[in-house]
């Protein structure tokens, strides 16, 4: 990655104390002009940053995140204002559980740029991991004033929102992320929740059935509908997503339970049994449970 200058080239830059940016690589890399124990030489000081990351990144992915820290340190040493490099080794302290490091790199970018909107939004994850939802919505609600179409910052901050009790504002900024993406199967499953838990169970409904357009194999939609159902005595339509439920996951013994309730309610007295022995040899300890767990929301 280096390449000797000409003597000519050399003498003239002799007196050079530090790093000088004079150019470009053809790839777009910086080219920077540098002393060292022999001289001045060339250096593609950016492209050496880069694959730093990049084996980061793919230490990352085969799970060893240590490895990842430690080339994205590398990378840092490289180039002590790559944002990218700060971030993801952010991210990657926050896999860690270390709270410092992740809050310090991202504090450390936003110094570099305030607008970082993304650096924002994971510092407000951090603060909502820290329950500290008054910063992590004001975190959030930055990043939105930015650029109001950040969806994931809404879908966020709506969390935050509903962790404080504050349900109205949490369903305005789903509903507002449903607007810039109205793809996103967790915003409308994550609305979903919120119509649910409130007891405004037909716009529930019609959410968790968005869900599942978006994503047929979408498990906890079809169980967070059927458990509507069933409150609804709609027990037919509560026995087919509990089926579509477990065709997605066949070890769900508490969708084996739910449908053997729906099937007792039919009258089908053999299927319900039948039901009731899966739940219990899949897992004894939850078949005596009658309801599934409160829906509770899919973090971004």
């Amino acid at each position: 990655f280096t390449r000797p200058l000409s003597k000519a080239k050399a003498a003239a830059q002799a007196q050079l104390a530090e790093p000088k940016l004079i150019g470009k690589h053809e790839n777009g890399n910086d080219i920077f002009l540098k002393n060292g124990r022999f001289g001045p030489y060339l250096q593609y000081e950016k492209l050496l940053n880069d694959l730093e990351i990049e084996k980061g990144d793919t230490f990352l992915a085969k799970g060893d995140v240590d490895t990842a820290i430690a080339c994205y340190t590398a990378a840092i040493r490289l180039d002590p204002k790559s944002i990218d490099a700060f971030y993801k080794r952010g991210t990657s302290f926050s896999l860690k559980g270390n709270i410092d490091g992740e809050m310090a790199d991202y504090a450390y970018i936003l110094q570099l740029d305030a607008t970082n909107i993304a650096t924002l939004n994971r510092r407000g994850m951090a603060f909502a991991n820290m329950n500290n939802l008054d910063r992590a919505i004001s975190n959030y609600s930055e990043a939105i004033r930015i650029d109001p179409s950040f969806a994931e910052a809404y879908n966020n901050r709506a969390l935050a929102y509903a962790n404080q009790g504050k349900i109205e504002k949490s369903i305005t900024d789903l509903t507002q992320a449903i607007k810039v993406d109205s793809e996103s199967t967790n915003t409308y499953f994550n609305r979903a929740v919120m119509f649910n838990n409130s007891g405004q169970f037909d716009k529930a409904i019609a959410d968790y059935t968005e869900t599942i357009r978006i994503d047929d194999q979408h498990e906890m939609a079809y169980m967070n509908r059927a458990e509507i159902h069933i409150g609804q005595k709609r027990f037919a339509a509560a026995v087919a997503d509990y089926t579509q439920a477990i065709s997605i996951n066949p070890e769900s013994a508490m969708a084996f339970y739910q449908r053997g309730l729906a099937h007792r309610a039919l009258g089908n007295e053999d299927e319900a049994l039948s039901d009731y022995s899966t739940a219990i040899r899949l897992n004894p300890s939850k078949s005596n449970k009658s309801r599934v767990q409160p829906a509770s929301f899919q973090a971004q």
